[in-house]
């Protein structure tokens, strides 16, 4: 009922002309409707339920689970996590990244669960944790081959005395986890011209 036939046809030539943008984002630009109003939109269109930053400011406790380099290409924020159920909730404001859940969960053996945040959330957060002290998180340039990879990660793995060495594929790059006695430490190997399926087959041969 917020959306009249005028309001939508403005909304779609802006789009058409300018060539970018959703139609959601169009008319919220136009005035036709609200951040809040396109949020729960979202929510009801994905499934998934809106979580409030605003009234949850300890999201930040799990903001180091995921490097902040596969939270800024994917769009996303981890919010909230339960130890009981191992089950982290991780926040959308762009469309829901099922392939970087699926990577999260392998890689720190829990569950996750969708919601939607607003994408005025989705910034701020993002530059909050920026400025955050976080777990060791090191960008390195992808090797030529998996030899090479593997020489990488095991000298690393050496200097940072780690017991156990993690590796997952998310969007636009590897992830590599060291864990030991010591803090856990990040690897990630941005890679470009691979699909994520075609990079997790690859490891699965290698391994």
């Amino acid at each position: 009922g917020f959306l009249s036939s005028q309001s939508i046809q403005e909304a779609l030539k802006a789009q058409r002309e300018l060539q970018r943008g959703r139609i959601g984002e169009w008319l919220r630009e136009l005035g036709v409707v609200t951040e809040e109003q396109l949020t729960t939109a979202l929510g009801m269109q994905w499934g998934c339920p809106v979580f409030h930053l605003a009234q949850s400011p300890g999201f930040n406790e799990c903001a180091h689970m995921i490097p902040f380099c596969i939270m800024e290409a994917s769009r996303m924020v981890p919010v909230h996590f339960m130890p009981t159920s191992r089950s982290l909730y991780i926040a959308f404001a762009d469309g829901v990244d099922f392939c970087a859940m699926r990577g999260i969960e392998q890689m720190l053996d829990c569950s996750t669960r969708p919601c939607v945040i607003s994408e005025s959330e989705m910034s701020a957060a993002l530059e909050t944790i920026s400025q955050m002290d976080r777990p060791q998180e090191t960008v390195l340039d992808f090797p030529g081959n998996f030899q090479q990879l593997a020489r990488e990660v095991r000298e690393w793995a050496e200097a940072n005395q780690a017991e156990q060495v993690k590796a997952v594929a998310c969007p636009g790059c590897l992830w590599i986890r060291l864990e030991g006695s010591a803090a856990a430490g990040n690897l990630l190997f941005p890679f470009l011209g691979q699909s994520v399926q075609q990079l997790q087959w690859d490891l699965l041969i290698f391994a």
